[in-house]
């Protein structure tokens, strides 16, 4: 135990020499958190580019294993400069965007390896994943050990005790020390490979795969079914298929590391098994974007179910199925999401503005600039409440873009469903799945409660 620690204390301090970039992001994005936490005015720029310190880490690493010349490796560490005069990255960073660049990132980690041999894909992918969860648990445990001590000692001697020491145990660990082990134990699973243990194989082989191939029974009843009845799957299904087939894959991915495989003839076959079930997911997601248009979600979905659809077309062969293929695929149809004519922001609000110019123009109440004819509150608007119900909920969808609502002559999306008929306002704003089954009014709140409700949180927000 002495000599492990002791090996371990040591690549620990080998670190720097290593990974000297890495190291310096580590530090940087710790002393950015203090300062963050300190609320030091003067340094808001220093730590809204640490924002972004997962994206200057993994572009450091990428380098580094890349064999890149040493000079841009070095260099690398002045990427957070930049970023530090540009107004707007915290803003950024809670938008979905900042979340798909992650994950960019992590697709560009694996790509940069290299390995179109499917088990050293896998190997090398299982090497990063496990080191990660190690280095989150033993991070999580070092603070868990600090707080214990910290808060015991100043219990019990009855001394001061500062919140923020725990705080920036916190930091301390997100940074430096996850970053530490990580790089540690990346290196010490890449050494020696993985292989499926007693444990892997009973869970794969007793508890998940057999699990997987109910789901499918379920979902090829579900298709005959529809088919049977000549109806379109519910809309979401296409949750639940994707859901199924990122398991049956990643499943499917572990057999590469199993010795004795039991389900050779079903994962042989993945891509046909895959096939029925794929198609499902695309008739609900066409269903529910024909009742409810694109939103920033479904257009996400669909990248999905597109990246889906070419691991399972990829695998029908035994020589282009290849992960790495795959990786390649969905950071290509990621990326593309920051053209901005293909921006899932910019198609939502096409697709809302469509639906709402159309239902607009079929009930009569779009005028000669484009805008919303208001109501007057008689009921001869029932006639055409669908329409009013399309129109009111993509105006609910667009509520924050007061851009967009003006184009339509509003200032708030209610402004419209207000100017509608009791009846009409109520089958508007009722819940339920699908725009063609009648609404259910009852337990739902009126326009003016709802209005009430925002009016009430706002408030307490203040």
């Amino acid at each position: 135990m002495k000599d492990k620690l002791i090996s371990f204390g040591a690549k620990f301090g080998n670190l720097p020499k290593r990974y000297p970039v890495e190291t310096a992001l580590s530090v940087f994005a710790f002393v950015a958190g203090c300062l963050a936490y300190e609320d030091i005015t003067a340094a808001s720029k220093f730590y809204s580019a640490a924002l972004l310190y997962p994206i200057f880490y993994a572009a450091a690493f990428i380098l580094n294993r890349t064999n890149a010349k040493r000079a841009i490796y070095y260099l690398s560490v002045l990427l957070p400069i930049p970023f530090m005069f540009i107004d707007g990255i915290a803003e950024w960073a809670t938008r979905p965007e900042y979340f798909i660049t992650q994950i960019l990132c992590l697709l560009a980690v694996l790509i940069c390896g290299r390995k179109r041999d499917n088990k050293a894909f896998v190997q090398e992918t299982l090497a990063y994943a496990v080191a990660g969860a190690v280095a989150g648990l033993l991070s999580l445990a070092v603070v868990a050990a600090v707080a214990a001590i910290y808060y015991s000692v100043a219990y019990i001697f009855e001394l001061p005790s500062a919140h923020s020491v725990i705080v920036y145990a916190w930091i301390a660990s997100g940074t430096i020390l996850s970053s530490a082990i990580f790089l540690i134990f990346q290196e010490r699973y890449e050494a020696k490979p993985f292989s499926a243990g007693n444990v892997l194989k009973i869970l794969l082989d007793y508890i998940v795969t057999p699990a997987l191939i109910i789901y499918t029974v379920i979902l090829y009843v579900y298709l005959i079914k529809t088919a049977v009845k000549w109806e379109l799957p519910k809309g979401g299904v296409a949750n639940m298929v994707f859901a199924f087939t990122i398991i049956f894959t990643a499943v499917k991915a572990m057999q590469e590391i199993i010795e004795k495989r039991r389900y050779d003839r079903l994962f042989d076959r993945s891509s046909w098994v895959a096939l029925p079930p794929t198609v499902l997911f695309w008739a609900g997601t066409a269903r529910r974007v024909a009742e409810y248009g694109l939103t920033e979600w479904r257009v996400y979905l669909i990248i999905c179910g597109t990246i889906m659809t070419v691991c399972i077309t990829l695998f029908f062969s035994k020589r282009a199925g290849r992960y790495l293929y795959v990786c390649i695929a969905a950071f290509i149809l990621f990326a593309a999401t920051y053209i901005p004519p293909l921006s899932p922001g910019h198609l939502a609000e096409r697709s809302q503005t469509a639906r709402i110019i159309k239902a607009a123009a079929e009930a009569g109440v779009l005028d000669n600039d484009g805008r919303l004819i208001l109501g007057d509150g008689s009921q001869a608007d029932t006639v055409f409440r669908k329409q009013h119900r399309r129109i009111h909920k993509s105006l609910e969808y667009m509520s924050q873009d007061s851009v967009a609502l003006a184009r339509f002559g509003l200032s708030h999306y209610f402004d419209y469903a207000m100017s509608l008929s009791p009846e009409t306002r109520e089958y508007c704003t009722a819940y339920r799945e699908n725009d063609d089954i009648e609404a259910t009014v009852a337990d739902t709140l009126t326009v003016e409660e709802t209005i009430r409700v925002e009016e009430a949180d706002t408030s307490g927000t203040k």
